[in-house]
């Protein structure tokens, strides 16, 4: 818009800039005022809302009207999802506001759990952080090197002058720590690059499917998108995904 009052070879600035050629007093003066609002909108005008507008203002996720809500959900705003399956607890359960955002807090807190319980991927990260951690000592320090050595591998160990500096005992411990960190290190790297592919962790899928299929069944009553959505919202990075489109047709309403 802003580019089109700057034309030069805009009509309504040729009839601006030589009324006395194309246009009467009258119409010059209606171009004129019909400029200056065109530009009034493009630009923005000057002012400050009123208290009634501020007032009119919706302040929290109960007042935005069901259109709202169903695009900032699907832009993923958690606030929305909740929002969204609270009214649908309120249809279907014939609950007051206050009584069905109770009841989906009791339900969050059990799928939070249940997510933390079944969350594969958080032990595998957590595995991942100690094992890393742990690979430092075993490959620099002389002492838990040796009551590794002891324990689980049992090689000769060098004389007492070849393990005088952290780097000579990692000298002499990577000859047998190179395999397992360098195994971890390619299977984490094949695992990434799959992801990057669109490939999923068949073990990661075979469990969120079991709990899309867990909730589904223990919110049957209530439209799946609604409570896969919301689910979604509860525990960030616990993705919810259905084969089968049917699957999300929503249960018939009340009458």
């Amino acid at each position: 818009m802003l580019v089109f009052a700057r034309q030069p070879t805009s009509p309504m600035l040729v009839f601006a800039r030589r009324p006395g050629r194309h246009l009467n007093q009258g119409l010059r003066s209606r171009a004129l005022g019909a400029l200056g609002s065109f530009r009034s909108l493009s630009v923005g005008a000057p002012g400050y809302p009123t208290l009634d507008e501020c007032a009119a203002q919706a302040r929290h996720p109960r007042e935005m009207s069901n259109d709202n809500l169903l695009i900032l959900s699907a832009l993923g705003d958690a606030a929305a999802r909740q929002e969204r399956f609270v009214r649908e607890v309120m249809l279907i359960d014939r609950l007051s506001w206050d009584e069905a955002s109770a009841h989906v807090g009791q339900m969050a807190a059990r799928t939070v759990n249940e997510h933390h319980a079944q969350a594969a991927s958080t032990v595998v990260g957590v595995a991942s952080v100690a094992i890393g951690i742990a690979s430092v000592p075993l490959v620099f320090s002389r002492e838990v090197a040796c009551a590794f050595n002891d324990a689980f591998v049992t090689t000769p160990m060098p004389g007492a002058e070849d393990l005088e500096t952290p780097l000579e005992v990692a000298i002499w411990t990577w000859g047998w720590m190179e395999p397992p960190i360098g195994t971890i290190s390619f299977v984490f790297i094949c695992l990434q690059f799959a992801r990057g592919r669109g490939i999923q962790n068949p073990v990661e899928s075979i469990l969120r499917r079991r709990r899309e299929e867990a909730l589904l069944r223990r919110y049957s009553r209530y439209s799946p998108l609604i409570v896969l959505q919301w689910a979604e919202a509860l525990s960030p990075g616990q993705d919810y995904f259905s084969s089968d489109p049917e699957r999300l047709l929503p249960p018939q309403k009340p009458s």
